[in-house]
């Protein structure tokens, strides 16, 4: 009897917490050119998401290079029917930096507002926009190499410029994901 009691007890377990995790791919979202994502259901009313992610993208200020990343947000997601969602999301991204940025990676704040689509009972869909971007980090100056003898010139003559640049990601754009995943 006591079997049969853990077995049920274990199953109402299971299947009260069934679908509370995800893991999803996301392309040109807040973890860069792709991250892969892990996402747990917090509570169900209201429905509340925190996602962690790894994910590669490219700087090329100076010269390409791939970087790191770090992903973390909270997901508030309203109910539209029919397994739609309107996503209220906040988060921090964390970006190693090249030799030439800043010691400690550069960190931003964001802001997202997307739909989710849930098709079956496993897979689902996202995309987003992220409308308010904000860097923490502060900008590193660089400069930038002499470009002496690379245009020509005139009658032998060149122009060298050491200019400086500024890396930080301090860009105020919005960015645009779209995610692809499984619940389980």
């Amino acid at each position: 009897m006591h079997f049969v009691v853990t077995c049920l007890i274990c199953g109402l377990a299971v299947f009260a917490n069934a679908q509370k995790n995800a893991a999803y791919v996301e392309a040109l979202g807040n973890g860069g050119l792709v991250s892969l994502n892990y996402e747990r259901q917090i509570t169900s009313r209201p429905l509340l998401r925190a996602r962690l992610g790894v994910g590669v993208t490219e700087d090329d200020l100076i010269e390409k290079s791939q970087l790191l990343s770090l992903a973390s947000s909270f997901h508030y997601l309203v109910d539209l029917r029919r397994s739609n969602y309107l996503d209220f999301s906040i988060g921090v991204s964390w970006f190693d930096a090249s030799e030439y940025g800043p010691s400690g990676g550069v960190t931003q704040i964001f802001t997202a507002v997307g739909f989710r689509r849930n098709f079956g009972k496993r897979w689902f869909f996202r995309g987003h926009i992220s409308p308010y971007i904000k860097t923490l980090s502060k900008s590193k100056t660089i400069k930038k190499e002499s470009m002496s003898g690379q245009y020509g010139g005139f009658g032998g003559f060149s122009f060298a410029s050491y200019a400086p640049r500024f890396y930080g990601y301090g860009h105020k754009d919005a960015w645009l994901g779209f995610s692809i995943g499984i619940l389980f």
